[in-house]
């Protein structure tokens, strides 16, 4: 990546350059400025052949088709994996959010037109008419619940915008 166009919060749009966002697993810079990545531009580099990164595309699609509910709208995965060294996961559990979401029975579980997929624990589907209130209750549920059975906080790795 080169450069990131970005929106401030002061409503400013400015450019910087890919080393100043502090990118990491999972992390930039906006987390702590609550800047809104605007648009990116990448600088790229010949890479594999072309038949071999379409293989591996069509590979990674199909992965994401099995494991992922791309039909419905969702704003993608709602928390963060849980964070090794700092969360306990209960023994034979994955580090994963959607594992813990799933393992405390809230797979299909519903408020209004929310419904926390059927598909993958960690992704909040809108199954028709959903507002953001039927999604923020039930990412509550999700969090306390889990916090309840296992004792792990779940981290939101979704950004809420706006007041609902």
């Amino acid at each position: 990546m080169a450069s990131v166009t970005l929106l401030t919060r002061g409503g400013d749009v400015v450019t910087v350059p890919a080393d100043q966002m502090a990118f990491g697993y999972d992390r930039s810079r906006i987390q702590r400025t609550g800047e809104i990545v605007l648009s990116a531009t990448f600088r790229l580099t010949p890479g594999a052949p072309p038949d071999r990164l379409r293989a591996t595309a069509r590979a990674s699609l199909l992965h994401r088709k099995q494991t992922q509910p791309l039909r419905l709208p969702s704003a993608g995965c709602i928390f963060q994996n849980p964070t090794p060294g700092i969360d306990h996961v209960p023994d034979g559990t994955p580090w994963s959010a959607g594992a813990l979401v799933d393992r405390a029975g809230l797979k299909g579980r519903a408020m209004g037109g929310a419904r926390v997929s059927p598909v993958h624990a960690n992704f909040i589907v809108n199954q028709g008419g959903a507002t953001a209130r039927d999604v923020r209750a039930l990412v509550e549920v999700c969090r306390a619940d889990v916090r309840a059975q296992f004792g792990v906080p779940l981290r939101d790795e979704i950004v809420y915008i706006g007041k609902f």
